[in-house]
């Protein structure tokens, strides 16, 4: 990507909510369409398959989007896949078949930095370090998103003791996460726990059994993922986080993120306590990301 527009995009992605025009939005957008069809060969033939012309593209919302689907099939990129430096897959849980997203050192830093961005805001707001705790696989055996940035944020706030409370065959140690959160329940070092919504509601299931509630300390959060209500009702689940470890309602982020895109989506409701808003619980777009609500057949607004 030319450098005059990758400089754009990072200066919307280091003050993630800035306001920007909106014929700022569409000129970088366009800029960024032309790229992609340019030099996405995938993408490219997609829209001609859909008769559209480059040249006929003159606002964001007409620019064609495609079905994540073919991640699945296809090499979706703008480079040679010799230049990949990492790749994220996505679990197949449909038809069984993987989606993959392919990044550059230069895109994977940029997917990164958005990270980091969105995190100083909406998930480490007020804490500079952290006993992060992460339910799920170590990040080195599975290619995650989800993984990946849990362990960029271990390296960055999280204290010595953070980890990983899965073996590597996917099973919750949850004898050993009890005794980690006795050992520190007390001190003043807030714990960020990030979870699997179904690993969380197996370890729940056996502290109650054994009677056992927790007090984590002060500033302390929990990041949910992967969360659906097939098992339980959302407030139910957060009323169940809330008493089981002793943390109010706002401390709980629920994440929205695919493995097709670059950034996710975080609730706001700590950076609203902070800045004293009292603006509902919502996933706020980026200032580099916006969300167009569709009929779900038409994909038409």
């Amino acid at each position: 990507m030319a450098d005059k527009r990758m400089e754009d995009i990072k200066k919307l992605v280091d003050n993630p909510f800035q306001r920007i025009s909106k014929t700022r939005f569409n000129l970088l957008a366009l800029k960024i369409f032309n790229y992609q069809y340019n030099n996405n060969k995938v993408y490219q033939k997609y829209c001609k398959f859909k008769k559209i012309s480059i040249n006929k593209i003159k606002n964001r919302k007409q620019i064609p989007t495609m079905p994540v689907d073919i991640f699945k099939y296809a090499y979706v990129a703008c480079f040679p896949i010799k230049d990949a430096v990492q790749v994220f897959s996505t679990s197949g849980t449909s038809f069984g078949i993987a989606g993959r997203h392919y990044f550059t050192k230069e895109s994977l830093e940029l997917k990164n930095r958005c990270l980091f961005s969105l995190a100083r805001e909406l998930l480490m707001p007020g804490i500079s370090k952290a006993r992060i705790i992460v339910l799920c696989v170590p990040a080195e055996l599975r290619n995650s998103k989800f993984l990946h940035n849990a362990g960029l944020l271990i390296e960055r706030y999280g204290t010595k003791d953070s980890g990983y409370f899965v073996n590597e065959k996917g099973k919750l140690e949850a004898n050993k996460l009890v005794m980690y959160l006795k050992r520190y329940h007390e001190q003043r070092t807030p714990v960020f726990i990030f979870i699997n919504s179904d690993l969380i509601l197996d370890f729940i299931r056996i502290c109650n059994k054994k009677k056992l509630k927790f007090s984590l300390p002060k500033r302390s959060r929990i990041m949910l993922s992967g969360f659906k209500e097939t098992k339980v009702a959302k407030q139910e689940f957060f009323l169940q986080l809330q008493i089981m470890f002793g943390l109010p309602e706002y401390s709980i982020i629920d994440d929205y993120g695919m493995t097709e895109s670059t950034s996710s989506w975080y609730d706001n409701v700590l950076r609203n306590k902070l800045l004293g808003n009292k603006g509902q619980r919502c996933k706020e777009d980026p200032c580099w990301a916006k969300t167009i609500i569709v009929d779900a057949i038409s994909l038409k607004e």
